[in-house]
């Protein structure tokens, strides 16, 4: 998946979390944040606004296009 998401996205790195239990999680489970990454930037940071469905939606289909070429070795 990281790699998919640096091609997906122009990242030259990724960050991986996490998370599983309490605190923060109104349904106990585990699961993970893979977060694209390039020079400069400030992790971890606010989102200044929302992002709207359509960013959304248009992310999801770039990410499912790149983890459909992905090599799986």
């Amino acid at each position: 998946m990281p790699v998919a998401v640096r091609q997906a996205f122009g990242a030259t790195g990724t960050t991986v979390l996490q998370n599983n239990g309490r605190p923060g999680q109104s349904v106990p489970h585990l699961h993970f944040h893979v977060v694209p990454r390039r020079p400069g930037d400030r992790y971890p940071r606010r989102a200044e606004s929302p992002v709207e469905l359509e960013e959304l939606t248009r992310q999801a289909t770039v990410l499912a296009a790149a983890l459909d070429n992905a090599d799986p070795h």
